[in-house]
């Protein structure tokens, strides 16, 4: 008996050793898979987001307040932190004209206007364009990658920076500071006159609260108007004139079209 009570406790003994161990084989293949995972993830990041991946906005000044706009690229998607204007923290870039390389697809509309001309140094802060017009009023038109569906862009801004080149005070005179149109609809924003002797940054709030008028109706925007005209924008202008019966020439540069998340 005693030989047979041995035997059965070294049979027990041994099924003992052989569960710890498997438990112990399982926990380290569960640990080594987390471990290998985690690399894996890591090093999935590292080939993601990448310093060379990391882009600066323009930056503009305002007379009032710095607009700094950083735009950190993750894949294919651009996501901006605009401070200190409020609500605009983290947003999405769905176009922009920084003007480093060109006149990047803009022209001129006016009966009166020249055309556009390009300077590759002294904008906000390197290139920008200009139009060099006539008598006419005078509007930059925006390229493709503006227009089409900018669904995104409602309760979003559009920015961008203005500067008239050269003054003749007297002959100011009021007019649209951009116009939207799609879809049958042209809506308008006047902001106040402010882009006299340097560089001045605008902020255009994209909803029916910020002062777009329906130019059919002349009543402020409402939400279905703007929702209707960002959803098939065929057209955005922006004021390229200040002066009346002059050949004033005025700047444009850093134009960002931001959406709302």
């Amino acid at each position: 008996m005693k030989t047979k009570d041995k035997g059965n406790s070294k049979e027990e003994r041994d099924k003992a050793n052989s569960a710890m161990w498997a438990a112990v084989g399982a926990i380290a293949t569960a640990i080594f898979s987390a471990l290998s995972a985690i690399v894996a993830s890591y090093l999935g990041y590292l080939q993601v987001i990448t310093p060379a991946q990391l882009q600066i906005a323009q930056t503009a000044e305002a007379r009032s307040a710095s607009v700094i706009a950083t735009a950190l690229t993750i894949t294919v998607t651009q996501i901006v932190e605009v401070t200190p204007t409020p609500g605009l923290a983290r947003q999405l870039i769905l176009a922009q004209s920084t003007f480093d390389d060109g006149q990047d697809g803009w022209s001129a509309v006016s009966a009166g206007a020249i055309g556009v001309t390009y300077a590759a140094t002294k904008g906000n802060p390197s290139g920008f364009i200009t139009i060099d017009d006539g008598d006419g009023d005078s509007y930059w038109a925006a390229p493709e990658k503006f227009l089409g569906d900018q669904s995104a862009a409602y309760n979003g801004v559009l920015m961008f920076d203005l500067k008239v080149l050269n003054h003749y005070t007297g002959h100011e005179f009021a007019a649209s500071t951009a116009v939207l149109e799609g879809r049958g609809i042209t809506l308008a924003f006047q902001a106040n006159y402010d882009a006299e002797g340097d560089w001045t940054t605008y902020t255009l709030l994209l909803n029916e609260h910020a002062g777009w008028i329906n130019q059919a109706t002349g009543q402020a925007a409402t939400r279905a108007d703007m929702i209707s005209v960002l959803a098939l924008l065929e057209e955005l202008l922006i004021r390229g004139e200040f002066m009346r019966g002059l050949a004033d020439s005025v700047g444009l540069d850093n134009v960002l079209l931001i959406g709302h998340p």
